[in-house]
């Protein structure tokens, strides 16, 4: 009997578009490496921020819970996960799709 065991790592974002709440795998025979929240955006010329676009990339070592609350920065306009795991002695990545929050600036 083969058993397939499907590892769920998701960024799901709030209704304001201001918040992600990631949900982390959880599995007994799965570590936690590293969890990171990538993101691109521009700033707020009307809060005399440059308008030009950022990239962020944040990693840190994820809680012992399966799920947290990340918050994005002001004028996020797409984001996507990406976890790195070990499971049964091997290295994986997992990682979402990128969300899309609002459009580019043109």
């Amino acid at each position: 009997m083969i058993t397939v065991l499907a590892l769920t790592f998701a960024l799901v974002l709030n209704q304001a578009g201001d918040r992600v709440k990631i949900y982390y795998p959880q599995a007994k025979n799965v570590t936690l490496l590293a969890v990171c929240v990538i993101s691109e955006g521009h700033g707020d010329r009307d809060k005399g921020e440059s308008p030009e676009p950022w990239y962020s990339q944040s990693c840190w070592t994820p809680p012992d819970r399966p799920t947290e609350e990340y918050r994005l920065r002001p004028n996020t306009y797409w984001v996507r996960g990406k976890l790195e795991i070990v499971e049964d002695g091997r290295r994986f990545t997992l990682q979402t799709r990128p969300i899309r929050i609002r459009p580019e600036p043109d």
